[in-house]
């Protein structure tokens, strides 16, 4: 695997009331909305990307209550194979990164407690905190390590991220991954939200922690 030497820049996708087909937020020293067009994204992934906003556009009108939690759960879902697919189309020069449509900076703190509150946040960073299968969970004052399992993640879904993280060399060198695998991130991202439901909302990382993306 080549490494990318010179430093990305960095993108979240949040959803946001009215952004179109841009729910597109540059990372770093201050926040900044993006463009589709701009960026060069297809006209395909462009729809995909308004529809999927068009949805937190319609629950704007409801206090932000999704109709059915398979509405929810799905959207969440949805967010990481956008993201997934921007990142594909970006290229080595980005790095997408995805909270399954919510923003990294509007997550409460929390205490430890049990796997399934409302307020879970699950890290999953290309490498490795651990064993090969774990993820984080995480509150800005105590963040801890848990296996993907105990959190609900499925058999398959393991065995994809241990994969996943036997491809990680980066983590003992200077560097970041090619854009390839930071999109397998976000794929894997996908499965486990699936997994977890809405007992926890997933942040894919590229490898940083919130506090290191700016």
């Amino acid at each position: 695997m080549t490494l990318v030497t010179d430093a990305p820049q960095k993108l979240q996708l949040m959803a946001e009331y009215a952004v179109g087909d841009s729910p597109l937020w540059g990372r770093g020293p201050e926040w900044g909305l993006l463009d589709a067009t701009g960026l060069g994204l297809s006209a395909v992934l462009r729809d995909d990307l308004r529809a999927w906003n068009d949805v937190f556009d319609a629950i704007s009108l409801t206090e932000f209550r999704f109709p059915s939690p398979v509405v929810e759960l799905d959207h969440r879902v949805w967010s990481f194979s956008l993201a997934a697919r921007v990142q594909r189309e970006l290229g080595d020069g980005w790095v997408v990164t995805s909270g399954a449509g919510g923003g990294v900076d509007h997550v409460p703190p929390r205490r430890r407690g049990r796997v399934g509150a409302t307020d879970t946040v699950l890290l999953l960073t290309a490498s490795s905190p651990g064993h090969a299968d774990d993820v984080v969970d995480w509150a800005p004052d105590e963040p801890w390590v848990v296996r993907a399992a105990e959190v609900g993640a499925r058999p398959s879904t393991v065995a994809a991220l241990v994969e996943l993280r036997r491809e990680a060399p980066w983590q003992e060198e200077r560097g970041t991954a090619p854009a390839a695998f930071r999109a397998r991130v976000l794929d894997v991202a996908a499965e486990l939200q699936r997994d977890v439901a809405l007992g926890a909302r997933v942040f894919a990382l590229a490898g940083d922690l919130p506090g290191q993306h700016g």
